[in-house]
């Protein structure tokens, strides 16, 4: 029995060790990172920062990876003056760590930076969430005195910033510069507000406004916050039908339009628009005289 209960002892310490070897070598500082350390150049800088944006993608599913790796690449982004990777970061952290301890921190070093690149409704946008969330905090102390007092209300203050859309529109019916201000503007409000209804809501309503603008990765970046993270959000299904339909007619991405479709089908099985993402994935790669040839061939006699 001894014998068996040492032999047991050995196995688990064996997977033990195996186990924490393959975390260390995940959590290894890249070649670039290491480079960087040595000396810290902003060229050295923007190699390290690609590097562990392909670690990011290998260990997407890995939530502490993800957190820790974005937090080293936020702090090089930090201290090299990389505004716009310091925002992707930021976002990122912001997104997918809303309860985080750092959590506050990150909103306001993020509004800082969309006030200071002149990103203004954004930022007003983030200083209310701080307000509201982190009450009695440094952060909310110091969002007290930035942000613009039009903004208190900050639904009001949205609805505001959504009308300007259509003040002195262009040829696409829209004022390309107020159009991408409300965009930011309700990414903003999901960022500040996490976990709330009107979070969607306005995540959806800033995909229509950017659709129009055709900043479609943007588009496609905020239809995947809404299925991830607000699966239960009535317009949810509509989200992934018009990813699939972005993806398949303006990206020419036929497979992955299929992975979209085939995903909607399996997920939302009774939807009204299943019929409709039916058809699409059925003639994913035709052309329009393909498809109506094909609607003639199949209409039954009168």
């Amino acid at each position: 029995m001894t014998r068996y209960i040492i032999l047991f002892a050995a196995v688990l310490f064996f997977i033990s060790c195996k186990n924490e070897k393959v975390a260390n070598q995940k959590d290894q500082l890249s070649t670039g990172e290491i480079a960087y350390n040595d000396q810290p150049t902003k060229e050295k800088a923007v190699t390290a920062l690609s590097q562990v944006t392909d670690q990011l993608k290998e260990n997407r599913d890995d939530p502490k990876m993800v957190k820790k790796l974005s937090e080293r690449a936020l702090d090089i982004s930090r201290h090299n003056n990389l505004t716009a990777k310091q925002i992707s970061f930021l976002l990122l952290l912001c997104k997918e760590y809303p309860n985080d301890d750092k959590a506050k921190d990150w909103l306001i070093e993020l509004a800082d930076i969309m006030y200071k690149i002149n990103k203004k409704q954004a930022a007003n946008v983030l200083y209310s969430g701080i307000i509201d969330r982190f009450e009695n905090s440094d952060a909310a102390e110091k969002a007290r005195t930035k942000r613009s007092a039009e903004a208190a209300d900050v639904k009001a203050y949205l609805t505001k910033v959504g009308e300007d859309v259509f003040v002195n529109p262009d040829k696409f019916g829209v004022n390309r510069k107020s159009a991408q201000s409300y965009v930011d503007a309700c990414e903003a409000y999901a960022l500040a507000y996490p976990g709330t209804n009107e979070a969607p809501e306005f995540l959806y309503k800033g995909t229509e406004v950017s659709r129009t603008l055709r900043t479609f990765t943007k588009s496609l970046s905020m239809y995947d916050w809404i299925i991830d993270q607000y699966p239960q959000y009535e317009k949810a299904p509509t989200a992934m039908f018009l990813k699939g339909f972005i993806i398949e007619n303006e990206l020419n991405n036929d497979e992955l339009a299929k992975e979209v479709y085939r995903t909607f089908l399996s997920t939302y099985s009774d939807h009204q628009l299943r019929d409709d993402v039916k058809f699409l994935l059925d003639n994913v790669g035709k052309t329009d005289e393909e498809i109506m040839e094909m609607i003639e061939k199949n209409k039954k006699p009168s």
